[in-house]
Parts: C-alpha cells; sequence; structure tokens
C-alpha cells in the first residue's frame, strides 16, 4: 500500500476498533497511530516503555498492564527507534488478555531475512487464536521507493482453517483498505515493493549478512578507538552496546568472532541486573525479552554515564550530530548525549570511513578550540551576540553546564515517568479542535495546582526522544506537573542557545519578545 506506515496503521485499526473499545497503546509510538485512536474512537490505556539514565527508550514494562481487563486490540513499537526488539512469543504470553496484536515495525521489514532476528518479528509467530498485523516502512531499510509501504496479516485458526473465513475476512477488511487507497496511485511506487520483495527472495539473507557483519565491523572501530584513547588519559565518542561486542584478548585480537555476534542474539539480549552490577543497558527489566539490533547504532558523547550521573565536562549530542549533518552524514534521532545511525543497505564502508573520519576531525576541533566561527559559521553569523568569539570547545562546555545545572535529563525523566490522566478520549479532544472550542495558550500561564485543571486539545511530543508526553485529552494537573516544568525547561534552553531549536510537534512558539525569547504554547480546550 502506499502513502507510508503512517497510512497502514489507520487501515489497520479503522478494520478492527470501534468507537468506545478498550485498547492498548504503546506510549513510545509513532503518531499515526495517535491519529488512528482519533479516529477509530477508541478508549486507549498505555504501555509504558522503560527508560535509562542517558535517555535511551528500552522495552515496555509489561507487569504494569491489567492482566483482569480485557483489550480490543494491543499496538506496541517494533523495533524501537533505538534498535529494542522484542521476542514476540514473550509479548504474546504478556498480552493474553488482548484480543488482536498490531505489531508496528515501520523500522524492522527485513527482520525476516536473518537468523539473528530468529522470533524477534511479528509474523513469526506461529498460528494461534490471535489475528496479529505487522505494518513495515518497506521503504526505509529495503529498496522500495518512498511511502511504499506494506501491511502483512497472520489470521488466528478460525480463519485461517476455513475457504470461506478468510474470503469473509478479506472482503471485510478490503473496505479499510479502499477507504484510505488512492485512485491515482503512482505505479512505479507499487513496483518497486515487487522489486524489493524480489531482491529479499533472492538474496535477502545474504544482504543482511553483509550488513550485520559491517555494522559489527564499525561498532568494533569506534569501541577500539575509545578504548586506546582512553588508555592515553584522551576523549573520544563510545557506543551504547554489549561489552562482548568489543572484548579483545591479551594479544588485542577480539575475543568472539563477527562470524558469532553475527549469528547468535545471545550476545545481544537485553539481560536484568545481577545483585550489586550496573548492565550495559541501564533498563530495569526483570526478565529476558528483548534484544538489541545489530544494525542500529547508538553513539554516546562524554560527559554522562548510563546512569545519567554527568561529569564536569561534556559534550551535547546536538553540536556533533549538527557538525556531521553539515558533512553530509544523516543522523536519524539526536537525544541530549547520545545520536542514531542506521547501517542499512546503502551503507557502503566508505561511507563509514567518513563517519569515523569526521568524528577525529570533530575531536580535533574540539581539542584545538577552534573557533565557532570556523566551525558554526551559519550559527555565529545568524546569532553574534550569542557565539562570537567562542570556541568549539567552550560552546560545548557552556551547553553541557547548562543541562546539568538546569538538570534537564533529570527533568526529562521525571516527566516521561508522569502518569497524566485522562479526562476525555483523544477522539473527544480532536472534536473539540473541529469545534473551534479550544486556545492557544502559553505554557507559563498553565496553572497544575489550579480548581479546574485545564485539558490538552493535541499530543505534545519532543524531540528529543520523540515520544508523546502528553496526549490530547489529558490534564494538566498535578499529574502532569513534571511535564509542564520539563516543557518549560526545554523552553528556557532553546532561549538560551538560540539556533538549537528542535521540533515539538504540538507546540507553537510566540513572535520573539525585545530580548529575543520565544515562548512556547499549546492548543487547550476551553473551559
Amino acid at each position: 500500500m502506499l502513502n507510508g506506515t503512517s497510512t497502514a496503521n489507520q487501515i489497520i485499526w479503522r478494520s478492527q476498533v470501534s468507537p468506545g473499545e478498550q485498547t492498548l497503546m504503546d506510549r513510545n509510538c509513532h503518531k499515526s497511530l495517535n491519529y488512528s485512536m482519533i479516529i477509530t474512537g477508541a478508549n486507549p490505556e498505555y504501555m509504558h516503555p522503560l527508560r535509562n539514565g542517558l535517555g535511551i527508550i528500552g522495552p515496555v514494562d509489561f507487569s504494569e498492564i491489567q492482566s483482569e481487563k480485557l483489550y480490543k486490540m494491543a499496538a506496541l513499537t517494533n523495533s524501537t527507534y533505538d534498535g529494542v526488539c522484542y521476542y514476540t512469543h514473550y509479548v504474546q504470553e504478556c498480552l493474553k488478555n488482548v484480543e488482536i496484536l498490531h505489531f508496528d515495525e515501520a523500522w524492522y521489514a527485513y527482520a525476516k531475512f536473518h537468523e539473528i532476528y530468529e522470533k524477534h518479528y511479528g509474523m513469526s509467530l506461529p498460528p494461534g487464536n490471535k489475528l496479529v498485523f505487522c505494518s513495515q516502512s518497506t521503504h526505509k531499510l529495503l529498496t522500495a521507493f518512498s511511502q511504499a509501504s506494506m501491511i502483512h496479516v497472520r489470521l488466528p485458526r478460525y480463519l485461517s482453517n476455513s475457504a470461506e473465513a478468510r474470503e469473509n475476512f478479506h472482503d471485510l477488511f478490503n473496505e479499510s483498505y479502499m477507504m484510505h487507497g488512492s485512485t491515482s496511485p503512482q505505479y512505479s511506487m507499487v513496483a518497486s515493493l515487487e522489486v524489493a520483495t524480489k531482491m529479499m527472495l533472492d538474496n535477502g539473507d545474504v544482504v543482511f549478512d553483509e550488513i550485520i557483519k559491517e555494522a559489527i565491523e564499525l561498532r568494533r572501530k569506534i569501541a577500539w578507538a575509545q578504548e586506546d584513547l582512553a588508555e592515553q588519559k584522551d576523549w573520544f565518542f563510545k557506543i551504547w552496546q554489549p561489552p562482548c561486542i568489543a572484548e579483545r584478548n591479551e594479544n588485542r585480537e577480539p575475543k568472539i568472532s563477527i562470524e558469532k555476534l553475527a549469528k547468535d542474539q545471545t550476545y545481544w539480549t537485553i539481560k536484568p541486573a545481577k545483585p550489586g552490577e550496573t548492565t550495559w543497558h541501564g533498563f530495569a527489566v526483570k526478565d529476558e525479552y528483548a534484544m538489541l539490533d545489530p544494525i542500529k547504532l547508538t553513539f554516546i558523547c562524554p560527559g554522562i554515564d548510563i546512569n545519567g550521573n554527568m561529569d564536569d565536562a561534556g559534550i551535547p549530542a546536538a553540536i556533533v550530530t549538527n557538525y556531521l549533518i553539515d558533512k553530509g552524514i544523516v543522523c536519524e534521532k539526536t537525544d541530549y548525549y547520545s545520536w542514531l545511525l542506521l547501517n542499512s543497505a546503502g551503507t557502503t564502508k566508505g561511507k563509514q570511513g567518513t563517519l569515523v573520519a569526521e568524528l577525529f576531525k570533530f575531536k580535533e576541533l574540539y581539542d584545538s578550540k577552534a573557533l565557532l566561527a570556523d566551525v558554526f559559521p551559519d550559527l555565529v553569523a545568524k546569532y553574534p551576540e550569542k557565539y562570537q568569539g567562542k570556541s568549539l570547545k567552550d560552546h560545548c562546555h557552556e551547553m553541557h553546564d547548562y543541562i546539568k545545572k538546569h538538570k534537564l535529563l533529570e527533568n526529562m525523566r521525571e516527566a516521561f515517568e508522569a502518569r497524566p490522566i485522562n479526562d476525555i478520549t483523544p477522539a473527544e479532544a480532536y472534536r473539540c479542535i473541529i469545534k473551534q472550542e479550544v486556545e492557544s495558550v502559553e505554557l507559563r500561564d498553565i496553572n497544575p495546582d489550579g480548581a479546574t485543571p485545564r485539558i490538552a486539545g493535541v499530543m505534545l511530543v519532543p524531540y528529543p526522544p520523540g515520544i508523546p508526553i502528553m496526549m490530547g485529552g489529558e490534564k494538566f494537573d498535578l499529574y502532569a506537573g513534571d511535564i509542564l516544568k520539563y516543557l518549560i525547561a526545554r523552553q528556557d534552553f532553546e532561549n538560551e542557545f538560540p539556533g538549537y531549536e528542535s521540533d515539538i510537534h504540538g507546540i507553537e512558539r510566540t513572535a520573539p519578545d525585545e530580548e529575543g525569547n520565544k515562548y512556547f504554547k499549546t492548543l487547550l480546550i476551553k473551559n
């Protein structure tokens, strides 16, 4: 189907969910799934993902889900933006009380084609009593054109065993499909899906074996460079990964071969901490039900450890990724001290070499105290009163000091641990927008201690980390106090460091005041 997984998700939900039905939604989900709840009128509850001290999003804590309650449908992001993949058999067991499972695998269409991902994707589930959907952006990491995506369906036994039942399901599902299908499709996009399918059929396992091995090689290059420099009391970037990936013996040779690492998923498993130990991943998991995807590489900047403890000096990731983007290197997601790169079908060893070279170049510019005007000339030209005459090193330390002093990471963690209470459903909140029963209000004018809490009209999604912090219909009351505190802290950060404004879905900015400051505002439902 066309128009991306955004539309695939809406086709799936519109085909199965009716207004008022109880559903479960991964809080770490794409906004199209939140819009699916609006379109269907679903009554959602949320599955909350774990987080570590770096702000990286981990797997959902399934122990929080009400096991005695029945739900029509559940949507889970697999794999996550940070490369966390679920053991789907475990998920199915945890969600026994859910009738239909939907795995949003937008960034994971390749899992079928390599043994490292065995039993960690939706279609690996054997036929059972549940209807299972997977939506995949075939264009993202396979070879289809942009917006060309697929919906995969695993029918339950009671449907798959009857030709008549299968045909009836197809006819009914097709109504939702046709509702979202264009009568003027771009047929080259459709054809690209056929090409991607044929390529994977003929050569998919070989292609992804090479991609995974090259990703492991890159992981080792970065890890070994960091270790070698650390022995000289020098710094470099780290990779977020199990330590065994880059372990070396006394001859400084790898302890585990790339061939083993590329085949055995146990090396990549996210395991619970042993008593008195700190895990490499930093998540408080109680069981083994997720793994790290080898081809999704999260780079860690100096200045913070896995538990969120901050050093006196540090390098915020936004500064590094702005530098890399200027050099033509695409960073998929930037957090405060980490950023994500994909080693995909289009990643050559030449591109990997360029990345490593530019990271060393950044280090050289930092260590030599190169002027910011020479590193980011456009930034300094636009905001000379803020950045003129400063070095790259000064700039990194100033931003790091601000983040540390104002506890932005701690504020972010507390905000995403908050559990705002919904007053109305997302669909009802959206109807208020249609009826123009909303108003734009500055965040600094919202009082969470008020007798009549204000209700969010739209979802609020800050980047980083790119997941909803507030949903339409939820209340800005005391339960959401930490959310409001964090958003205002982000607003103040942007005013302190102009040029580093990030996208926050649902937030608009006021015109600059006399001092050049802008203030966040959002749509609230009128009292």
